[in-house]
């Protein structure tokens, strides 16, 4: 883009640029994790991302504190807790790509 000298004083408010864009998944990498629905980026359903699509990853009963810890420290937080309450942060969408994870 071109444009006018830094810091130009010849633009009004009215003249303000801005744009909307179309949302659309971000593109993940192989092996990266999200918590996803919760009310922070340090809270909520664990999701993997496989060949550029995020999938659900389901616990089968032998989720725990152990598997919940290794993924927060991979998120960058201090170790955390799994929740046993299920679907607390909804129903996933899309496949499962990993389950019983231990």
């Amino acid at each position: 883009c071109t444009h006018a000298q830094v810091g130009s004083r010849e633009c009004t408010y009215q003249q303000d640029a801005s744009a909307t864009c179309i949302a659309t998944n971000p593109a993940c990498s192989d092996g990266q994790i999200r918590l996803v629905n919760g009310t922070s980026r340090a809270v909520g359903r664990v999701e993997v991302c496989f060949n550029g699509e995020w999938g659900r990853v389901c616990g089968g009963g032998s989720w725990d504190n152990r598997e919940a810890n290794v993924v927060c420290r991979q998120l960058g937080f201090m170790p955390g807790n799994a929740t046993t309450q299920p679907a607390r942060y909804g129903k996933g969408s899309g496949v499962s790509l990993l389950d019983q994870v231990v």
